[in-house]
């Protein structure tokens, strides 16, 4: 059993809703401080694309589209999630772009999955019900097919479970993220700058993973050594469980190379996370 399959085993697959902070961020454009992966958005003045990525796109059958992104982190909590873009009228023809008036939060749907043995989405783990509000991001981005320019916006969310909790995932797979709004309005998801492996998938509805040539903009956070209640304070009970998990040889707990073998490197890497070093 790898330790995908065993996170699926020990936590099983999970339904939750978010929250969403109440305040822009101070700096819209970076990942907040400590991310545990980081791929911000392209730049205005270089190549980007923004990409749909919707529940349930208004056509006469219907039709998901559903954008997915490949993250890399120790494995641990995943606590929060930022990502850029915009909610979108369909156009009915040629003409400007025109954002969706979203009167406050946007719901979304984000999704994290394996990776399977063909390095495309395999399983997945966790389904989120997040609404998220869109604050400006204070960088405007020119569609030239349309002759629009709009202003980038950024969404911040946070994963939680009742009765507590930061969803547990292990430290490759898949983050996937779509509107679920309005029919009539779709989420465009932003391009990463020049990070990553350049590459992110699609799905339409429930038929293949399809690679495509471009990153997708996120950032995630968390921390490792959070790993028990009570959730949100590094304590005594988080270094009992990692003790416990490291005498079992839990798979959790295995944050360090090499993988699949608990050793001094995945102390070092549980001490640095709870000293905050």
């Amino acid at each position: 059993m790898n330790r995908a399959e065993y996170v699926c085993a020990v936590i099983g697959l999970a339904t939750a809703t978010s929250v969403a902070p109440a305040t822009p961020p101070d700096e819209p454009l970076l990942c907040p401080p400590g991310s545990l992966d980081a791929e911000g958005p392209t730049n205005p003045d270089d190549p980007w694309t923004a990409v749909i990525s919707e529940d349930n796109i208004n056509s006469v059958e219907p039709l998901r589209l559903q954008q997915f992104e490949r993250y890399s982190v120790f494995p641990g909590h995943i606590c929060g999630m930022r990502f850029w873009g915009w909610t979108i009228e369909l156009p009915e023809g040629p003409g400007p772009i025109t954002v969706c008036d979203e009167g406050g939060a946007v719901p979304f749907i984000i999704e994290f999955w394996t990776v399977g043995p063909d390095e495309l989405p395999g399983t997945m783990l966790y389904s989120y019900e997040a609404d998220a509000v869109g604050y400006p991001a204070d960088a405007e981005y020119f569609f030239e097919k349309s002759n629009s320019t709009l202003e980038l916006r950024v969404y911040d969310v946070g994963f939680y479970f009742q009765p507590g909790g930061c969803p547990v995932v292990p430290g490759v797979g898949y983050v996937s993220v779509r509107g679920a709004g309005e029919i009539d309005c779709v989420f465009a998801w932003m391009s990463a700058g020049d990070v990553g492996d350049g590459q992110s998938v699609i799905r339409v509805n429930d038929g293949p993973f399809t690679l495509q040539d471009h990153n997708l903009s996120y950032c995630l956070s968390g921390t490792l050594a959070d790993l028990a209640p009570p959730f949100g304070q590094l304590d005594f009970t988080d270094v009992i469980f990692f003790l416990v998990a490291f005498d079992e040889g839990s798979p959790l707990v295995d944050f360090a190379p090499p993988f699949g073998q608990l050793d001094f490197s995945d102390v070092i890497i549980f001490l640095t996370s709870f000293s905050g070093d």
